[in-house]
């Protein structure tokens, strides 16, 4: 593990423990674990903080590359909706435009009936004209 600056002090009691009686090494002992333990404390907080700003840079650069890609998505979905609308009104308009051709042809075909029911007619009264002119023919 990585010491911090306190490392220098905790240098320095081992050294003043080595040379000290045995009376107080159980003092000295307990100092010293109670040291390295603040030691290894402040070293894992420091390793926390600094995961913590790794973290916290991290999450902001994901939030400003997701924000990108929202905006991104949302422009090609703007696009796409255009795009579709204008396909939409082109579509209305070929529909209309085919609509009033098919309209101008149906009126068409019905006066073509009317004159073909009319030419029929006429011809029909001609051919009874013609049967009538043909029976008093033969029976004169």
């Amino acid at each position: 593990m990585h010491k911090t600056n306190y490392s220098q002090f905790s240098n320095y009691s081992v050294q003043t423990q080595q040379s000290e009686t045995p009376t107080n090494s159980n003092l000295k002992g307990k100092l010293y674990q109670l040291e390295q333990l603040m030691y290894e404390v402040g070293d894992l907080v420091q390793m926390h903080r600094n995961e913590l700003q790794i973290l916290r840079q991290q999450k902001e650069e994901l939030s400003v590359l997701l924000q990108g890609k929202t905006s991104d998505v949302d422009q090609t979905l703007h696009n796409e909706i255009k795009h579709l609308e204008d396909e939409v009104k082109r579509e209305i308009q070929f529909q209309r435009s085919e609509n009033q051709r098919i309209q101008k042809q149906l009126t068409h075909l019905k006066s073509e009936k009317q004159s073909l029911s009319i030419s029929l007619n006429n011809i029909q009264k001609r051919v009874q004209d013609l049967e009538i002119q043909i029976g008093n023919s033969e029976s004169n």
